[in-house]
């Protein structure tokens, strides 16, 4: 990955009051051969922070993920870390880089914990809050009132970015058309879309890190396109008339 100017993270808050880093609701782990399930908002912070890869390497609780259709897999990956909480995020991580704190739905005390952190350690970090629960878009736009923007989500609905662009927001695209890389990186590029929350974050920015655009005259074709994108080690081209 050449470069990284925002990263996407979910926060939750922990029974005692502490946001961490975490993306599920619920984590599921393994006591006496039994697969148990506890919900992140009802377990303290030692006990969250008690599970998957430890600083020390000793007292590892085993952590597992429940997929869509039910089964239920050990967390692994390629390379792991301690779980963290969200100040030592802010701490950490450079200050150039952004973060995009989704919200899940909790209380509102939950949304007042997450905000005052943000308040405390963001010094200058750029900021979004997003979320798919509109009750909680509504609770953090009220504590966080300097920024003063609203989002939009629409499916598929080319036309909306333009109106994006005219009004001078910056616009990021989420859904399933962002699992193929080809799609984002020549549609979306061409139309002014300035990022993409995608899971596949390597294929991503690996095809962004190779892409150069040439006009029509640079072409030996005059085909009436109007410009061409090549990304990849192949150079593939792609032609693009645009709007």
């Amino acid at each position: 990955m050449k470069k990284v100017s925002m990263l996407q993270k979910t926060w939750m808050v922990t029974r005692d009051g502490c946001p961490v880093i975490f993306h599920d609701i619920f984590m599921f782990t393994q006591e006496n051969g039994v697969i148990t399930e506890k919900r992140i908002t009802e377990m303290a912070l030692h006990e969250f922070l008690s599970y998957g890869p430890q600083k020390d390497g000793a007292n590892v609780k085993p952590m597992f993920r429940k997929t869509k259709d039910g089964r239920i897999f050990e967390w692994k990956v390629v390379k792991d870390d301690p779980l963290c909480i969200l100040q030592d995020a802010f701490v950490k991580v450079k200050r150039s880089v952004g973060f995009n704190i989704e919200l899940k739905f909790d209380d509102i005390l939950c949304m007042e914990k997450k905000s005052y952190v943000v308040n405390e350690h963001a010094e200058g970090r750029p900021i979004i809050f997003s979320s798919f629960h509109p009750d909680a878009a509504l609770l953090i736009r009220n504590m966080q009132i300097k920024g003063g923007l609203q989002g939009i989500v629409e499916q598929r609905t080319p036309n909306a970015v333009q109106r994006v662009k005219d009004s001078k927001l910056s616009l990021i695209s989420y859904g399933q058309l962002n699992c193929d890389p080809l799609e984002v990186i020549y549609l979306q590029y061409l139309m002014g879309v300035e990022g993409v929350i995608i899971d596949m974050v390597m294929e991503i920015s690996e095809a962004i890190a190779s892409i150069s655009v040439r006009n029509k005259e640079d072409d030996e074709e005059d085909d009436g396109t109007k410009s061409m994108i090549m990304f990849g080690e192949e150079r593939t081209k792609v032609k693009i008339s645009k709007m």
